[in-house]
């Protein structure tokens, strides 16, 4: 018998779980590298994108022919999360030599040189990163050092030579973030309920263990409450090597009606997402952001003169539409698009792992290296499921840190399952928390 929570599996029932997580994992592996090949042999980088692993797990158990129950489902989805998520040593090492292999593999199905493509991969360069990598950085914070798999990306990438860049509209979507997350804790902390989904940074707080009351404290290792912005801009460079650079110069050199397509998709968007809940002011701050950062690097990149796979400036996002809107902007201007700016954090992942830099990489800094980016970690916490990491939480206080922070994250992984997960992955959630979080700060709720 395999015990899992209170539930239990049969010796058969076990067997089968076996043979479905071998399968399935393998398929995961061949898929990532699979879609890696396929956005390198077309040149299009922005059709690989970072997943959370449950759409991922979806897709490859059905492709193994198999129909577990609901339970052996669970096991599985656990099982192979935990062995992506959380493997290290030998473990990590074989999953990793495994991805390689698969993605070699399709390379050589997808081009018949697949050392000329290769190389065409930028060398060096410069990457502009959303807010939407930023938060899970500082999340990160309090994680052991050998779970922290996007401070150890951008490490890697700084290692090789990539500057890394933020505007200063990201800066501000932080620290407004950080102060959604104040406002949270102050409002839990008087026995108020909280109504909206809770601002990620705060729940990442509470997922480690730690008491709300306590996020104030640790928040001020961020920024103090005197000039919020300067601190976040002073520790994201002193700590991250992660500098100010606006782009706001280059994306107003931009066409006036590529400059409208690129502005009307995004307000789209971001009105869809957020279903009117905040007036068109206000959204429009986050839409400027992503209009800056986008059009900002597409001017740049026009006196690069360089191969679609060889640019040199990037714009490293989890954002959905991003990805989208190239593909949207055929419909709306004259001629082709730009070629678009977006890059995945999964799809640097993957360069860093066989691209023109792969020697700059050392063994314990690839050994550090996660085998893929799981972003399932970004999806919606609400209420309700912090009230259930706070019973854990004060039922098991006695435990070591570390396995209170697994029974924590288990339970937030069950009511997810139990409850849906969010169609458009957990980026949505970061977004429409800052966007809030800019609301607050300004007076406007």
């Amino acid at each position: 018998m395999a015990d899992f929570e209170n539930e239990s599996l049969s010796d058969s029932e076990s067997a089968a779980a076996c043979g479905i997580i071998e399968a399935t994992l393998d398929r995961i592996l061949l898929e990532r590298g699979r879609a890696f090949a396929d956005a390198l042999a077309s040149s299009r980088i922005s059709d690989y994108q970072s997943e959370s692993l449950g759409p991922l797990l979806d897709r490859a158990v059905l492709d193994t022919g198999k129909n577990p129950s609901s339970k052996v489902k669970r096991i599985v989805s656990y099982v192979i999360s935990s062995t992506i998520n959380d493997s290290s040593g030998v473990t990590r090492e074989y999953l990793r030599g495994r991805l390689e292999s698969y993605t070699l593999f399709s390379l050589l199905q997808a081009t018949p040189d697949v050392q000329k493509t290769v190389v065409k991969l930028f060398s060096g360069g410069v990457i502009w990163l959303d807010a939407n990598l930023i938060l899970p950085v500082l999340a990160e914070e309090l994680a052991d050092d050998e779970n922290r798999s996007f401070t150890h990306l951008l490490e890697a990438a700084r290692t090789c030579g990539i500057s890394l860049r933020v505007t200063n509209g990201i800066v501000e979507e932080v620290s407004s973030h950080m102060h959604r997350s104040l406002t949270y804790a102050r409002v839990v902390g008087q026995g108020k309920l909280w109504g909206d989904s809770v601002p990620f940074l705060a729940a990442a707080h509470a997922a480690s263990g730690r008491e709300t009351a306590a996020l104030g404290s640790w928040l001020e290792n961020f920024r103090g409450s005197e000039q919020p912005l300067e601190d976040v801009a002073d520790y994201l460079s002193e700590v991250h090597g992660i500098r100010i650079q606006e782009l706001n110069d280059e994306a107003d050199t931009a066409d006036i009606a590529l400059r409208g397509a690129v502005q009307e998709i995004w307000y789209e968007a971001r009105s869809r997402r957020l279903k009117n809940k905040f007036p068109p002011a206000t959204v429009q701050i986050l839409v400027n952001h992503d209009v800056e950062c986008y059009l900002g690097v597409v001017q740049r990149r026009r006196k690069e003169n360089k191969s679609p796979l060889g640019f040199n400036s990037w714009w490293l996002t989890l954002d959905g539409t991003a990805f989208k809107i190239n593909d949207l902007l055929r419909s709306r201007v004259t001629g082709d698009p730009p070629l678009s700016p977006v890059m995945s954090p999964d799809f640097l992942l993957r360069y860093l792992e066989i691209g023109p830099l792969r020697a700059q990489v050392s063994k314990s800094m690839r050994n550090e290296l996660p085998v893929m980016l799981d972003v399932s970690f970004l999806e919606g916490v609400s209420p309700h499921i912090m009230q259930a990491v706070e019973q854990v939480r004060a039922e098991h206080s006695n435990l070591p840190g570390r396995v209170l922070r697994r029974k924590i994250r288990d339970t937030i992984n069950r009511l997810k399952s139990s409850r849906g997960r969010i169609a458009d992955g957990g980026v949505t959630l970061v977004e429409q928390e800052v966007l809030e979080s800019i609301t607050s700060a300004n007076g406007q709720e």
